[in-house]
């Protein structure tokens, strides 16, 4: 019970409802009763934090596995895969990225990108020579 404590962060109730949702629901397959439910709590957690959805995500999946090994069924199963698909669906097909994916800047771009420090580096050296050259030395 600990790491379901840990996993949640301070969301244990929500964690054992999730838990118990997926065990009722992959034991009576009832999946109208668990869906609804289980996006009730999600929805709850959406609009609290947003669309930090990774840890839920994963949540969800490693409860799934452990009902499976409890009912002794394979793991990914039709069951399984469609209550992941039903929130995939539901939940992330309205998430927008919200930064921009970065590409390659213009080709001149990235040439004075690469130039301007190469071509400065001359300069700094003379000038670090010339001024070890006129600068009296200390006693």
């Amino acid at each position: 019970m600990a790491w379901l404590v840990m996993t949640l962060h301070g969301m244990a109730w929500l964690g054992m409802a999730w838990l118990g949702l997926v065990w009722l629901g992959l034991a009576c397959y009832d999946f109208a009763w668990y869906g609804e439910a289980w996006y009730g709590e999600a929805w709850l957690v959406m609009t609290l934090h947003g669309m930090a959805w990774l840890g839920m995500v994963s949540y969800l999946r490693v409860c799934l596995e452990d009902v499976a090994d409890a009912l002794k069924l394979a793991f990914p199963n039709d069951i399984a895969h469609g209550y992941i698909m039903m929130s995939h669906r539901t939940y992330f097909g309205n998430c927008t990225l919200i930064l921009q994916e970065l590409i390659d800047p213009p080709e001149h771009v990235l040439l004075a990108l690469i130039f301007a420090p190469i071509s400065i580096i001359p300069f700094l050296v003379t000038l670090v020579v010339c001024k070890s050259k006129t600068s009296e030395p200390q006693a």
